[in-house]
This record gives C-alpha cells, structure tokens and sequence, in this order.
C-alpha cells in the first residue's frame, strides 16, 4: 500500500506474469522460433545433434549413480517432434 493503490494478490500475481510474458515472450513463441534458430544452426554445418538440458541438471549428474536410463516418445499434441528423457538416481536413493 506504498502507492496507495490496493489490489488483491492474485491480480498482482496475473500482471507480474503478464509482464514477464511481455519481455520473455510465451513458451508456444520460443517453440515456434525453435526451428529457424535449428535451421541457422544447421547452415553452419558443424552441427549434427543437439542437446538441451537445464543447467541444474548437469551439475546434479556428478552427484548421480552412473546408470542412466534414456527414453523418448513422438510428441503428437500442439508441439510436435520427439521428446528424450535421460533419468538417474541420486546415490541417496
């Protein structure tokens, strides 16, 4: 109540989210750049897999038993094309 507006928390909640949509741009927009960003890649021809991962997950893997197991499905909804998983488990586990 600095300002002297008063508005409930879940507006704020909705205008916090939607001026992060405004700067960052949605999920289904960095999806579609995705294959323009693939195909720029591409041109340059030094590339011939890629491989996405959080950064939190990379470094959690030193910490990690060394049996992985990998996955994948077809993605057949909205966003179309294969989806890998790679999973571990932690050596607390």
């Amino acid at each position: 109540m600095k300002l002297g507006a008063q508005i409930s928390y879940y507006k704020a909640w909705r205008g916090r989210k939607h001026a992060h949509t405004l700067i960052r741009g949605s999920p289904e927009q960095s999806f579609h750049i995705l294959p323009s960003y693939f195909h720029m890649l591409e041109k340059e021809s030094r590339f011939k897999y890629l491989f996405l991962a959080f950064g939190v997950a990379i470094r959690g893997f030193r910490y990690m038993r060394k049996v992985v197991g990998i996955d994948g499905t077809f993605l057949k909804g909205q966003y179309r094309g294969v989806l890998l998983v790679a999973t571990t488990q932690d050596d607390n586990g």
